[in-house]
Order: structure tokens, then sequence, then C-alpha cells
């Protein structure tokens, strides 16, 4: 087969994974959509029903390989749709695209690349979302404990009272305590449940609740109270963190010009004088040039990463 026919072959399977990874992205933006809409109604607990079923699949999602607990641990923290078929099906559609945008380097290379890049742009989008799933969860937390409190103020126990955040509190504080609720219910243990939710959420500050209504249920101390109190010292933490981003926002900004600015000033160049680093190229001292300027820019970002940001 000609090299030619190779390339039409290796277009035409990247296209149509492209095409199946693309269906599969829009049918989870819709699906999200739909839960949102539904949010906005006023049953919340029927807004919920949907992904709590979802988590209850996800949290039964076992027997991986043991290579793969931890991705698969990544992708229920994330919140999204996407399953074990989905991401080797738009990893398939990634690899064959970038290799054919790579086929004139050396097999090894193409392949290298081919294989490294869509592997670390999904773990990269996957950190994103259980970043940003965890920060809104994060921000939630101090409501679900006020509405905690209330409920066990009220004379309730705290399995209802896990329940009364289900129905009122959005996702995805909402679907993950209702998830711990219905596992109540069928007997497991009000700790092992909330530990759930912590596998599948992540966020630290679930270890305080976790830890507060161990120490009430084995102290009889005043549950209510102690996580009154927790929800006071998250608040403020949280303010805390806000006022330190906003303190730290001019230094964030500098980072990101001292690190846009040699690639700019590198693109300007070659785009106004492309003989200029001609000299450059094929030097005997081009690795070792350009992998110094490599070091000495992530040190860089490093360093001003250190000096804006704190842990509260």
């Amino acid at each position: 087969m000609s090299e030619q026919w190779t390339i039409y072959i290796l277009v035409f399977g990247a296209v149509f994974l492209a095409v199946q990874g693309l269906r599969g992205v829009l049918a989870t933006r819709k699906q999200t959509r739909r839960t949102a809409e539904r949010f906005a109604t006023i049953d919340n607990f029927a807004k919920n029903r949907e992904e709590v079923e979802l988590l209850k699949k996800r949290t039964a999602l076992r027997g991986w390989p043991s290579a793969l607990n931890r991705l698969n641990k990544l992708v229920i923290q994330s919140g999204t749709n996407l399953d074990g078929t989905k991401l080797l099906l738009i990893y398939a559609a990634l690899f064959a695209v970038i290799y054919v945008l790579t086929w004139r380097l050396s097999s090894v290379a193409g392949l290298a690349i081919s294989g490294t890049v869509p592997a670390v742009l999904l773990f990269l989008v996957l950190l994103r979302k259980r970043s940003r799933r965890m920060g809104k969860f994060g921000e939630q937390l101090p409501d679900v404990l006020d509405v905690v409190v209330r409920s066990l103020k009220a004379g309730h126990p705290l399995p209802v009272a896990l329940s009364l955040v289900g129905r009122e509190m959005p996702s995805p504080a909402g679907s993950e305590f209702m998830v711990a609720f219905e596992e109540i219910s069928y007997g497991r243990e009000v700790r092992e449940a909330l530990e759930g939710v912590y596998d599948r959420v992540g966020h630290p500050d679930l270890k305080f609740l976790i830890t507060s209504i161990a120490i009430a249920h084995q102290t009889g101390g005043n549950l209510g109270e102690i996580l009154s109190r927790l929800s006071k010292l998250i608040r403020e933490r949280f303010r805390m963190k806000r006022k330190i981003k906003a303190l730290s926002a001019e230094g964030r900004i500098g980072g990101y010009v001292l690190s846009a600015v040699p690639l700019v000033v590198f693109g300007a160049v070659s785009g106004l004088n492309p003989s200029y680093y001609a000299e450059f190229w094929g030097h005997s001292g081009q690795n070792t040039m350009l992998g110094l300027a490599t070091f000495l820019l992530i040190t860089g970002n490093i360093i001003i990463y250190k000096l804006v940001n704190f842990k509260v």
C-alpha cells in the first residue's frame, strides 16, 4: 500500500473517531444542560435523581485493573459523564489526528508524540474538571452544614438531615448527600456513607465533617453545635482565601506576562525577520541553550507560584 493511501486511511479513521468522540461530548453537555434546567425548578429531589443514579453506577465501578484505579477515581471526582469507553474513543481519535499531523517525522517520534499528547491533554482536562467540581462543593459545604444544623435543632436524626440536604441543595453537594442518605437507608453506617462522599469528591474539609460526626457518636456531644462552629470556620477560611487571591493577583498576572514574553518575542521576531534565527538552528549549542531556557522558564514559574499561593 502506498504512503498516500496510508495517509488517506489515517485521515478517515481520525475523522470518524473524532466525530464519535464529539457526539459523546455533545451528548454529555446536552445532558448536563438538561440537568441544570431541572435544578432551576422547585422540586430539587426530582432534579437530583438522575445524577444520583449516575453516581451510584460510578460507585459500583469496581474491578478495574490496579494500574487504572487512580484514573477511575479521577474520572469519578471530575463529575464527568465520560466512561472508560468514551475516554478510549477520544484518546484514539486524538492519537490518529496527531499522528497524521506528525507523519513527516520519524516513526518513533511520531508515535511517541501521538501517544503522549492525547494522554496528557485528557489528564489535564480531568484535573481541571475535578478542581472546579471540588471548588464548587467546598463553597456549598458551609451551607450544607447549616442545613444539617437546622434539621438537628428541629429534632430530626442525622440521616433525615442528610436527605434534606439532598433535596434542597443543588449539585454536586445535593446529589452526593442524597446518595449517602440512600446508602444509610439500606443499612450502611453514617460514617461509611460520608467516607464514600469523600471518595467521590475528594474535598479535604469533608474529613472534618466525618471526624466531627464520629466524635459526637462516640462521646455523645452536641453535634449541632460542633457542626455550627465548623461551618463558621470553613467560611472564615474561604474569606481568607479570597482575600489572599485578591492581594496576590498582581503577582499572578506578572507570572503570566513573564512566561509569555519569551514566546511572544520569538514569534514576533520570526514573523518579521524569518532569517533572524537561521544561524541558531543547527548550531552545536542549540539543544543546550533551549534546554537551559526551558529550565529557567519553568523554575521562574515555580518560584512565582510559591510566592503567590498560600495554604490556609
